[in-house]
């Protein structure tokens, strides 16, 4: 057991110790758009069926990574105070 925590940490080293993270690429240009779509249908308190904005318009509810109805996701109801 010992060997193994060993291993794993020597793997997520850079993630827990040097403030790396191993989402940059993907998150910034696919997750956070789709994320902040969400959060403003979510606001504006109506469900997202349809992104008007990607590719002249597609279903958002039955892509697989927006989570629409991920208890998570709920997070996004509260409203930004900045």
């Amino acid at each position: 057991m010992l060997l193994l925590f060993l291993v794993a940490l020597s793997v997520f080293s850079p993630l827990l110790f040097s403030g790396k993270a191993i989402f940059h690429r993907d998150y910034h240009f696919i997750t956070y758009p789709f994320r902040y779509f969400l959060g403003q249908a979510y606001q504006q308190g109506v469900i997202p069926y349809w992104a008007p904005n990607v590719y002249g318009g597609m279903p958002f509810m039955s892509l697989f990574h927006p989570g629409v109805f991920y208890p998570p996701s709920l997070l996004f109801f509260l409203k930004d105070t900045v």
